[in-house]
């Protein structure tokens, strides 16, 4: 980082120049053939520095402060400032923040509207490290191509590109990783000295046994985890297990995972959800918004989500299940049903519309929530109805009139 183009070629024309003088040394019968390969190899290398430009861009230079500086009192305002830069330039020198200067300016040059920052990780375990850049970009929504740059003493600098929050913001959201140490805004990054042990899984025993008592302060915790795979496992222990304690505070983070688009298992959470939800309402209203989405990009829809809107009673639902019952009425008759009398007027509509098998569907359902509305719709259907849907149509006629009789 910071070596220009020039000092490249200075170097790669040493290398090169070393490298032919080894090459005819070790060659003395065919030195001829070695000096040839070896000039081609050394232009080759020449070349190089042409086609890998990253890190070309100079470091900014360190002001050196002399003790005249320092003692002219006619100069007090520049002394400030050279003293100022200068401390920059050696915080500069000391992270190593020349690609991030260098994407800075990029990211200028190109009129974007996002900026880059860097995230300054002390002592962060190697195996981790991608780990963690997959946790910040979910997060910032950083551009695929921020890198990690390895630093001295096991440390790295990661240059997020393309980020739309500010420093202070990016501080808040990398306390997960350990502890924020220094914010630097005149150099845009963020220092964090990182807790290897927040990527260590508890064990698996203790995870598991529904009767153990750390159980539920474990698995909470592993909802927080920066690794999507530990959270996936900890929902679905969650669903299966009885909410004794951490109600509250496990629907809480339930529902925010089910906000985030990086989570791909929103079935799940929704079942956990239906165990776990205390109140009817920021549940249903989560999962909603995110079955609204999935219609509207024309995605499977996971049934857990249905279910958990359907389980309370939130009648929002009902035009998104009306389609996917109309497609595939096998597999949302029963969830459809669930919501009882409110979908009566619903399937009354599309009763005339329904053929084969929706229809036989259409009538179980009637059976099951509908009222006097839909005596007389089922009682037309008998003329034109087959053996095996007459009898279903009768089943619900006698359904409802003993409904209505109690």
């Amino acid at each position: 980082d910071g070596m220009t183009l020039m000092n490249r070629l200075v170097m790669a024309g040493f290398v090169g120049l070393l490298g032919l003088v080894m090459l005819v040394y070790a060659n003395p019968r065919a030195r001829l053939k070695a000096l040839a390969v070896g000039l081609v190899l050394g232009g080759a290398l020449l070349t190089v520095p042409y086609f890998f430009q990253a890190g070309s861009v100079p470091l900014p230079n360190r002001v050196e402060t002399t003790p005249r500086d320092i003692m002219a009192p006619e100069n007090g305002e520049n002394r400030q400032e050279v003293v100022e830069d200068s401390s920059v330039s050696a915080l500069r020198t000391r992270i190593g923040t020349g690609p991030l200067a260098a994407e800075i300016q990029k990211l200028a040059k190109d009129g974007s509207s996002k900026q880059a920052l860097g995230i300054w990780l002390r002592s962060l375990s190697d195996s981790h490290r991608f780990l963690v850049r997959d946790y910040l970009l979910r997060l910032t929504g950083a551009d695929a191509s921020s890198h990690f740059y390895p630093r001295s003493g096991g440390d790295y600098l990661l240059v997020l590109s393309g980020v739309g929050c500010s420093l202070q913001e990016l501080a808040e959201m990398t306390k997960a990783l350990g502890t924020v140490e220094n914010l630097y805004p005149e150099v845009s990054v963020v220092e964090v000295r990182v807790r290897n042990d927040i990527f260590i899984e508890g064990s698996i025993e203790k995870l598991s046994r529904k009767d153990d008592p750390a159980f539920y302060d474990l698995n909470k915790r592993e909802l927080e985890s920066i690794d999507l795979e530990r959270v996936k496992r900890a929902v679905q222990r969650l669903a299966e297990a009885e909410p004794k304690i951490y109600r509250s505070d496990i629907s809480r983070k339930l529902i925010a995972l089910l906000g985030d688009d990086a989570v791909d298992f929103k079935g799940n959470i929704c079942g956990a959800l239906a165990v776990w939800s205390e109140e009817p309402g920021a549940a249903s209203e989560a999962a909603l918004k995110v079955l609204k989405k999935l219609a509207a990009e024309g995605k499977p829809v996971q049934p857990e989500i249905v279910a958990l809107m359907v389980k309370e009673k939130n009648t929002a639902v009902i035009p998104i299940l009306d389609e996917l019952w109309f497609k595939n009425p096998i597999q949302w008759e029963s969830l459809y049903g669930d919501l009882g009398a409110a979908v009566e007027p619903v399937v009354i509509r599309r009763f005339s519309e329904a053929k084969g098998t929706i229809r036989y569907s259409a009538v179980r359902i009637l059976g099951r929530v509908g009222g006097p509305d839909s005596l007389p719709i089922l009682a037309e259907a008998v003329a034109e109805a087959d053996s095996e849907l007459k009898v279903l149509l009768d089943q619900a006629q006698k359904s409802i009139r003993a409904r209505l009789d109690r």
